[in-house]
């Protein structure tokens, strides 16, 4: 009895060191927020592809102080800091920060409810995170940089609607473009390692399929590429340009099954049109759509329509209506089928992506979310060009 007294006396005496290292293995966040109320709930969350993912701690504010303490598993992490007492309208608060382990980290300001913006992390002082610290350093450059895109993207669309269709300026357009992502990959590279991976999903596996993502995920440390973030991004890799696009064998209406790499193999070039019901641009993308399939399909341009539906009435009623004159198949199982679990096209419930993927002869994807002017320059050359 004796000898068991004393092991539980070593463990006892053990316990603070055991929760020390737990503490300083994990994260701390204590928050110094005036104008909260007090015994107002303070909530830490996880947000990932428009999606709370379950809470990592709570706690309630106390002489106008909370302290939140947890693990991040494969972390770093985004992650949003909530406010039960400030969750409408202008008076919502949330504080945004790229969160990892081994961190002890302070949030600090005056009366939060003067600050006119419903995200304040950028007007309170945040300290004791180096990986949010790696992560907001880029922020600038980020903004910079989805700017000059979409500057190229808004001058095709004034071409489109002034000149038209003109394969050396689009051309010379388009290689500006190319010029911005790798200045900007450049400056992603150069980027800590503890927040790299972030950055480069962020970035690159929801806006652009780059061709250069692989060479990125080869070269980040293997803490990176164990990550959430790193394991994103490999799961995106495939679905980069110059990588084989990932077949399907999907069924028709009538029940005929379509698989993506016998029709690519025997054409210049494919389209793969994904869409839904209630997708965002449905309607103009596939008007051009068909004006683009009647002047380039005798020419070698096929295309398939992979909905993201879930209601066969709904959908089935759109095909019917619509007729299209391409082949039209559909898992009809949404984001749980294959256009949210294999391609990451549907996103949002509410409104799903309609995107256009070329993929060529040898079954290699050209580009994704390609349209306008630049879907009709990937079109001449491929298709047109002597």
């Amino acid at each position: 009895m004796k000898k068991y007294s004393i092991i539980y006396a070593l463990i006892i005496l053990l316990l603070p060191l055991f929760s020390a290292a737990q503490e300083k293995a994990g994260f701390t966040i204590e928050g110094h927020l005036q104008g909260l109320k007090e015994g107002e709930k303070v909530t830490l969350r996880p947000f990932y592809h428009g999606k709370y993912t379950p809470v990592l701690d709570s706690a309630f504010v106390k002489n106008g102080t909370f302290k939140l303490i947890g693990i991040i598993p494969d972390g770093p992490r985004y992650v949003e800091i909530l406010f039960d007492k400030h969750t409408e309208g202008l008076d919502k608060k949330v504080v945004r920060l790229l969160l990892d382990n081994n961190e002890n980290i302070t949030l600090i300001s005056g009366d939060i409810n003067l600050i006119e913006h419903n995200y304040i992390d950028a007007y309170i002082q945040i300290c004791g995170s180096q990986s949010n610290e790696a992560y907001r350093y880029l922020r600038p450059a980020f903004t910079t940089y989805v700017q000059n895109i979409k500057s190229i993207d808004n001058a095709l669309n004034k071409l489109k609607d002034s000149v038209g269709f003109n394969p050396d300026v689009v051309g010379e357009l388009l290689a500006e473009k190319q010029k911005i992502h790798y200045l900007y990959n450049a400056v992603v590279l150069n980027d800590q390692d503890f927040a790299q991976a972030k950055n480069l999903y962020s970035t690159y596996t929801f806006e652009y399929h780059l061709p250069y993502l692989a060479e990125n995920y080869n070269n980040l440390s293997e803490k990176e590429k164990n990550s959430f973030y790193g394991q994103k991004i490999k799961e995106r890799v495939p679905l980069s340009v110059s990588q084989p696009f990932p077949d399907f064998n999907l069924p028709t209406l009538d029940g005929k099954m379509v698989s993506s790499k016998a029709v690519s193999s025997k054409s210049k070039l494919t389209l793969i049109h994904f869409w839904a019901s209630n997708s965002v641009d449905r309607e103009q993308y596939q008007q051009e759509l068909r004006l683009i399939y009647k002047k380039y399909n005798a020419k070698g341009l096929s295309v398939i329509g992979v909905s993201s539906d879930k209601n066969m009435v709904e959908y089935k009623a759109r095909v019917m209506a619509e007729e299209y004159p391409w082949p039209t198949v559909s898992d009809l199982k949404g984001d749980e089928g294959i256009v949210g679990k294999q391609y990451f096209e549907y996103r949002n419930p509410k409104a799903p992506n309609t995107t256009n993927v070329l993929v060529d002869a040898t079954g290699k994807i050209v580009a994704w979310d390609v349209y306008g002017l630049e879907l009709e320059w990937y079109l001449w050359k491929y298709l047109d060009k002597k």
